[in-house]
């Protein structure tokens, strides 16, 4: 899924025109974090590995967009590591990560979902629950007609074409169906 800039842009921290300059300049940012998930050993990288480079790579002073590029990427990677490799989670950096990308508008629900059920007592459940509804509604507003694609990290013309040649239309809809179930998930949390 995609890194949401809106609220961003929204509140006037970055500019629409700068996003894929941002992005450049967060992938570049990421490099420690994308050099643990690709090497040979990456089923034995540890969590506790991906939340120090995580740490590392946040504690930089970056300017707003990238951070908040860095912020969305480096949750992502990190909880997409987790559940991948069916790695359990401490519940602080659970948490770390689900407050990441709540702050940012994040809508992938089922990264959010997957964190929020390793947060355990560590959150009231006050907490996970109104960050379950945070989470359902802001990728609610990502499926909706009116929010659009073009709020979103942007899809340049050749990653356009190439989507489809292989099939871009059932791969949205998979990600659209898994996206809502995900959503259902959080709204019984």
């Amino acid at each position: 899924m995609p890194i949401n800039f809106e609220a961003s842009i929204n509140a006037g921290l970055i500019e629409e025109e700068d996003i894929n300059s941002i992005m450049r300049s967060g992938t570049y940012a990421l490099e420690p974090l994308l050099a643990l998930l690709f090497s040979e050993e990456q089923e034995k990288t540890s969590l506790e590995e991906f939340y120090a480079a995580s740490l590392d790579i946040l504690s930089d002073d970056h300017a707003p967009g990238v951070r908040i590029f860095l912020e969305q990427q480096v949750s992502m990677k990190a909880l997409d590591h987790a559940r991948d490799f069916n790695k359990p989670m401490k519940p602080e950096h659970a948490a770390y990560f689900v407050d990441l990308l709540l702050k940012n508008e994040n809508a992938n629900a089922h990264l959010i979902a997957y964190a929020l059920s390793s947060i355990g007592d560590y959150w009231p459940d006050d907490r996970i629950t109104s960050s379950a509804t945070q989470a359902a509604d802001f990728a609610e507003a990502w499926l909706s007609p009116m929010q659009g694609l073009h709020k979103i990290t942007p899809i340049d013309e050749h990653e356009e074409e190439n989507a489809h040649v292989v099939g871009l239309g059932g791969a949205q809809a998979n990600q659209m169906q898994s996206l809502e179930i995900a959503i259902e998930q959080l709204r019984e949390m």
